[in-house]
């Protein structure tokens, strides 16, 4: 598992992040750049976070223990304007939220079936409400892989994007949100790992590559209906307003 919280919010004013010891509890701080302020949202071990589109709410995954690979991790959503966050979906295996037009899409995990492997990841998806949940992919993920995690949405929420992860293991997912259906993007074996959605849905921002790939590490463009990757320049974790 990674742990962290990174987010940016739609209208651009707010930015919320992770900060603490190397081992320990992080704090989750929502950053007010209208006004410079900085406030604590929760603390505890995080798993992803995502604005609303309208930038009123954040929603993230946390954790209270890192003891074990399958410590219980629950959803929350806090107003960016104050008060107390809600849970938003607390059973103890949600986590990676990210906030589409209509829906929240997030990964389920399930304990792994073998000894030293480790938690196995599909999609679901839930109202901003809390009502509405539903598994939204059902794959049998291989030992030592992890599985599925969402990564951003269409404007219009009729395409997801998702990476595939696990041991020395990085490629492209995409998921149609209604059916479930997944198509892998590029190729398995080049380390592809997905970072963007543009907005119109066709295009898909990521890196190919990198030190655990035995390889150069490029960022690269793919078209979300499917083809080889097109590199755009050397790098790193890469991100775009498109």
């Amino acid at each position: 598992m990674v742990y962290g919280a990174f987010a940016w919010s739609p209208d651009g004013r707010y930015v919320a992040q992770t900060s603490g010891p190397l081992n320990g509890k992080s704090t989750l701080n929502l950053i007010d750049r209208t006004t410079g302020g900085s406030r604590a949202i929760a603390k505890g071990y995080f798993f992803g976070a995502s604005f609303s589109p309208q930038s009123d709410r954040l929603a993230y995954g946390v954790a209270r223990s890192n003891r074990s690979s399958v410590a219980a991790t629950n959803l929350f959503v806090a107003a960016t304007a104050g008060g107390a966050p809600a849970p938003l979906r607390a059973d103890g295996r949600s986590e990676y939220p990210v906030w589409g037009p209509q829906k929240i899409a997030y990964t389920h995990w399930k304990r792994p079936p073998r000894k030293l492997d480790g938690p196995k990841f599909n999609l679901a998806v839930i109202n901003p409400d809390g009502s509405g949940k539903r598994q939204l992919t059902h794959d049998k993920v291989p030992y030592l892989l992890s599985g599925l995690v969402p990564v951003d949405w269409s404007a219009d929420g009729t395409r997801l994007l998702a990476g595939f992860g696990g041991q020395d293991t990085s490629y492209v997912v995409t998921v149609n949100p209604s059916t479930g259906k997944e198509n892998v993007i590029g190729s398995k074996s080049e380390g592809f790992v997905p970072a963007a959605l543009s907005a119109d849905g066709t295009t898909i921002l990521g890196m190919s590559g990198g030190d655990i790939f035995a390889g150069k590490a490029y960022v690269v463009t793919a078209p979300y209906t499917g083809g080889k990757t097109k590199r755009l320049t050397r790098g790193e974790s890469p991100d775009w307003n498109r």
